[in-house]
């Protein structure tokens, strides 16, 4: 059995190329996919309006973080990011 590791070129972006696989086909940002499914879910269980809020705020966080990963991104790869952003939503369903 291997770690997590051995397969670290399946999922991790390389100076040289990047990569397309996984989730990432379907959403360039499939953490805050995850994390807004996850507070729908447990504001919807406590029916709290300080988590709706406080989850909100941490969307709106993830929203100005994704912008700022993008452009490193489009540094970085150039015209093959460019293509990717073109052709796959940032967040899924939006």
């Amino acid at each position: 059995m291997g770690n997590r590791h051995d397969r670290e070129d399946e999922y991790v972006g390389s100076e040289e190329r990047l990569r397309f696989l996984g989730p990432h086909r379907f959403t360039r940002n499939p953490q805050c996919l995850g994390n807004r499914i996850l507070f729908v879910g447990a504001n919807t269980i406590t029916n709290s309006s300080l988590l709706w809020i406080s989850h909100g705020l941490l969307i709106l966080v993830f929203v100005v973080a994704s912008e700022s990963e993008e452009a490193w991104l489009e540094d970085q790869y150039g015209q093959v990011y460019r293509e990717y952003r073109r052709d796959i939503p940032r967040f899924w369903l939006v």
